[in-house]
């Protein structure tokens, strides 16, 4: 007798690692692969040690497996296979395999997936049977009867391509959409070489912010250029991917090891913050070697990176931002040193610190920062937004965990208050200016930088749209040669106010106020004065600042911030790429709030009440915002909700913890990037209560 021949076919494939996955910004949907696209495929996502969670499931329809009876199917990329079972009787199933050994590393298995079915097929005459049984694999047991030969039947169904990614736990909280796939495939690709343990990783990583990715230390005035400050915040780490502005601070290379490690699940990584720092003794500094001088450009020339000890010269840290282990007293750093994870706190700051006794007080420095000084701050927040639509997370506490002394830190804002109302002052920023009329706002089609003359030939490297509560920022960086351009927008959605502490913020932080305090009429390094609002000029903030290069301009105009810099510009374009900006905004002063997307929710209908475990669906109505090309952006401060499907004016979310849950929406136009927000809240309740 003659088994039935067996048909198998591969629908569809599923990574099944409980880890949300998102490219370019947007959640992946399943499936990973299904037979309609056949060579498409979309990353997955297994956490280590979850090999019982850890599967591949596979829709498959089936024929001629009798009912009561099962087949084994397994899949096989490299050294690793997973292996199931089909039902008999049942066509059309799902179908879980698993992987037959564990991972125990940070690796990645990306090709082709060979899957096969296994049965066992009896006949009466083998010879008979030779050719019917075409190009199968054969495998053939003993006889158990001179008239009938058992063979197992190994068959081929489907040549599947795979990408799946192993990490270390879920991605940190700074992840709101998952884990990037983008990430794990550039730090797979030329950061680490894997399989890789979590202390190769650590390594790996700092030794590429620090050495590999061709970053250098922003020498005048160190500043953030991706987005964080002092104790963390909304770090740009797509922007920090593509290198694409060439300059960073301590506080960017502190958050890019906290985003980038804790985007592969290692999350026990700290902010730490000291203040008072004092002299840099001399050490390796991001991208400019040997140096014990960090802010040698600051004059407007080029003073020399190492210095002798007590030259007029030598400039040193007010603050500095690095990583630590949790729980663990070792210190990374990517910006001075490197420290890869070696060193405790006090080993650390006995070698990055000039703490000799003759050298303080200085102009600057009272005294050397000490390992008492460190603190831990609330570290990057978020990597795809601007800001949060609530309060940033606990305040900075203690290496020692232990509540910050308050005197200290009142201390500390009081005189960062103090440094920002001298800048206002010193620039003619009058109060008046801080109410200018809401209700007066600029209304734009912002074009492609590349369209304007002056960027002829150049090469787009980045464009993005970066969205926040209170106004959304685009960015287009470009280059031509060495030459680069990094050019911002941003709109606020509530006035002037965001745009000016947008401004100021950046000014009061870092050693750019100092050229306001003390302006050197020699030097190519300064800030202009404010312009004043009056009938001819409506520009309400100009700053300049440039040196070696490097220049940047700054603007605020109403609702809208410019920000333009360049970098190794054989000429300077920069004032006029700005000049440009501003006057198509000048052009776009409106009254007409109709300008304004409209934000009305169709979905959910309130209260919203929502059972755990279960999906809810908030959903922008579409037919309110006539020649309007808008899309949705979502916050949430906690990990209450996932998101599980989105399209541009649909979000659909699946609660995870009972509690009373608050998730922001904003509403976007690409063309202007006027943007309206709305804030709802979710009670997430458990019904076995």
């Amino acid at each position: 007798m003659v088994t039935p021949k067996i048909d198998v076919k591969i629908k569809a494939l599923n990574v099944k690692g409980g880890v949300k996955t998102c490219f370019n910004g947007k959640v992946l949907p399943e499936p990973n692969w299904d037979a309609s696209s056949r060579e498409t495929h979309k990353p997955g996502v297994f956490v280590i040690g979850n090999e019982f969670d850890n599967s591949i499931s596979l829709e498959i329809e089936q024929e001629g497996l009798e009912n009561g009876k099962t087949l084994k199917i397994t899949g096989i990329i490299d050294d690793l296979e997973f292996s199931g079972e089909i039902e008999g009787g049942i066509k059309e199933q799902t179908v879980s395999t698993r992987p037959e050994k564990a991972i125990d590393k940070f690796c990645c298995k990306k090709g082709d997936m060979v899957w096969k079915i296994h049965y066992s097929e009896e006949t009466g005459d083998s010879e008979e049977n030779t050719e019917e049984k075409g190009n199968s694999e054969k495998a053939q047991e003993d006889p158990g009867d001179p008239q009938e030969i058992a063979e197992e039947i190994v068959e081929t169904v489907e040549t599947i391509p795979v990408e799946i990614y192993w990490i270390f736990d879920q991605p940190g909280t700074m992840f709101k959409r998952g884990a990037w796939a983008e990430l794990l495939e550039f730090l797979s690709g030329k950061v680490i070489s894997t399989p890789a343990s979590k202390e190769e990783c650590i390594s790996g990583i700092v030794d590429y912010c620090h050495f590999k990715h061709e970053l250098k230390y922003d020498s005048f005035c160190g500043a953030s250029h991706y987005g964080v400050f002092e104790h963390g915040g909304f770090f740009n780490l797509k922007a920090y991917l593509t290198g694409s502005i060439p300059i960073a601070n301590c506080y960017d290379q502190a958050a890019a090891l906290q985003a980038i490690l804790g985007g592969i699940g290692i999350n026990d990584i700290e902010w730490l913050f000291l203040e008072p720092f004092g002299y840099l003794d001399k050490t390796d500094l991001l991208g400019r070697g040997e140096c014990n001088n960090p802010f040698f450009l600051k004059h407007g020339r080029h003073d020399p990176e190492v210095v002798d000890e007590a030259s007029e010269l030598r400039t040193g840290f007010a603050n500095h931002a690095f990583c630590g282990l949790l729980n663990k007293d070792n210190i990374l750093d990517a910006c001075a040193g490197p420290h890869p994870g070696n060193d405790t706190a006090e080993e650390y700051v006995d070698q990055a610190v000039d703490s000799k006794p003759e050298l303080y007080p200085a102009e600057r420095f009272d005294r050397p920062g000490k390992k008492e000084d460190i603190v831990i701050g609330y570290g990057v927040v978020d990597v795809d937004r601007i800001e949060d639509a609530n309060p940033l997370p606990v305040p900075p506490e203690s290496a020692k965990d232990e509540k910050m002394d308050e005197k200290k830190d009142e201390n500390r804002n009081d005189k960062k208050a103090e440094k920002l109302n001298k800048i206002k002052e010193l620039l003619d920023y009058p109060a008046r200016h801080e109410s200018i009329d809401p209700n007066t706002f600029v209304c734009c089609n912002w074009p492609d930088p590349l369209a304007n003359p002056l960027l002829s030939g150049w090469t787009l490297d980045l464009e993005q749209v970066r969205v926040g509560w209170n106004g959304v920022l685009k960015q287009w960086c470009m280059h031509e040669g060495e030459e680069k351009i990094n050019l911002e927008i941003y709109v606020s959605n509530s006035g002037p106010a965001p745009v000016h502490e947008r401004i100021f913020k950046t000014l009061a932080s870092t050693a750019l106020n100092e050229c306001v305090h003390r302006p050197n009429p020699e030097s190519e390094r300064h800030i202009s004065r404010v312009q004043g609002l009056n009938p001819e000029n409506k520009r309400h903030i100009t700053l300049t600042a440039s040196t070696e290069n490097y220049s940047q301009q700054l603007s605020a105009i109403y609702n809208v911030a410019f920000n333009v810099e360049g970098f190794n510009l054989e000429t300077d374009i920069t004032q006029n790429l700005l000049d440009w900006l501003e006057n198509l905004a000048l052009n776009g002063v409106t009254a007409d709030q109709n300008k304004f997307p409209e934000l009305k929710l169709i979905e959910p209908a309130f209260p919203v009440n929502v059972a755990l475990g279960e999906t809810f669906t908030c959903r922008a109505d579409p037919e309110i915002n006539e020649n309007k090309s808008t899309f949705l952006e979502f916050f949430i401060s906690n990990k209450n909700v996932s998101l599980e499907e989105e399209s541009d004016l649909e979000f659909t979310f699946k609660a995870l913890v009972p509690e009373h849950t608050p998730v922001g929406l904003v509403l976007t136009d690409r063309e202007t990037l006027l943007s309206a927000s709305k804030e709802m809240f979710i009670n997430i309740y458990d019904p076995e209560d």
